[in-house]
């Protein structure tokens, strides 16, 4: 693995990102917006008062530069310098040239003009690997977060490798993640999503022997992914066809304008991190049955009643299987088991 250096402006790389030519989606990467208003606002201040920023690392493919570390720092500058968010309320003012100015509360367009030249013109050392491997980038990603608060999915990321991480993040950027869960904007910061999503492999993995779905045993699980590729290949192909399912279930159809407009719905107590691989391997069972999905969401409806105790025509003991200690064994495979005998006693109702 070889190295090599260059210095740009903020106001290059965002030129740059513009124009296409820095991504911030190599799939290692953590997601975005991970640091809060005055995190953000320090960096600004920090650019706008002359203090050094930390170097960017990135690799070079087709033209373009996928950011491995300084993914926080450059959308930050990114979006800050094309007005996306004004900075936090009790920011200090910036020194420049013996001139204290103020940048509480602003926009960058808001800002005076020799601050946002002194933004504009902030100097950032990029770091460019070349010649490396797959193994090369995920030591290197290990290595630079050493000291960061990463979550166990986020390092289990780099652990898994370069083309599971890919296959995790078309898991989590398929349409019912985005469009029909109700995972809340902290735990995708936390990678939550990527978390339920990883919980329902490993119970559909009759290769792995169960332990508990808790965050420990997950970053465990992963670590049996390059071994088993085949098996696990398999299973998260099938959980993106089990997701088209749900995600054609969730959506309707509104006519604006004399023209079809796709709504998507979303499932909000069934899809909860607690609920979400119960309800995923349900809908698998759906699907694999032939069952329309309008009936799938009919059934799930009913479900919801149930556990409200409000259902006139079922019951369900799903709820005696969550709270404390909702991720070990026998209360995980509790609310599976729960909700797969709703299932099949609904349906077993419905064909009479």
């Amino acid at each position: 693995m070889k190295k090599s250096s260059i210095s740009w402006s903020v106001k290059q790389f965002t030129k740059m990102f513009t124009n296409g030519k820095i991504s911030f989606d190599y799939p290692i990467q953590r997601e975005g917006n991970q640091w809060d208003l005055l995190q953000k606002s320090d960096l600004i201040h920090s650019c706008a008062d002359d203090y050094p920023i930390p170097p960017i690392y990135s690799i070079k493919e087709d033209n373009i530069y996928y950011i491995l570390d300084g993914k926080q720092r450059l959308t930050t500058l990114i979006s800050y310098v094309t007005n996306g968010w004004a900075t936090h309320e009790n920011m200090e003012t910036v020194n420049i040239d013996g001139k204290d100015y103020s940048i509480s509360e602003c926009l960058f367009e808001e800002l005076h003009e020799e601050v946002r030249d002194s933004i504009s013109d902030t100097m950032i050392l990029n770091y460019t690997l070349d010649e490396y491997t797959d193994e090369d980038i995920e030591r290197m990603f290990l290595k630079l977060n050493n000291g960061t608060a990463l979550t166990k999915i986020q390092k289990a990321k780099s652990i898994m490798g370069t083309e599971w991480a890919t296959k995790i993040k078309e898991l989590v950027t398929h349409p019912f993640v985005q469009e029909n869960t109700n995972f809340t904007a902290s735990q995708i910061k936390s990678a939550d999503n990527e978390t339920a999503i990883i919980q329902t492999m490993m119970l559909l993995d009759d290769n792995y022997e169960l332990k508990t779905i808790s965050s420990n045993h997950v970053f465990d699980y992963t670590h049996t992914f390059k071994e088993d590729s085949e098996n696990k290949f398999a299973i998260a192909d099938k959980l993106l066809e089990v997701f088209t399912y749900i995600n054609t279930a969730y959506t309707k159809f509104e006519t604006v304008e004399e023209e079809e407009v796709k709504v998507p719905v979303k499932e909000k107590v069934l899809s909860k991190k607690v609920n979400f691989p119960m309800f995923v391997i349900t809908a698998k069972k759906a699907m694999d049955s032939n069952i329309p999905t309008e009936e799938f969401v009919a059934w799930a409806n009913e479900f919801k009643l149930a556990l409200k105790e409000k259902s006139e025509n079922t019951i369900t003991d799903y709820k005696e299987f969550g709270g404390q200690g909702s991720v070990k064994k026998d209360k995980t495979l509790g609310r599976l088991q729960a909700m797969e005998t709703h299932f099949n006693e609904y349906f077993i109702v419905e064909a009479e």
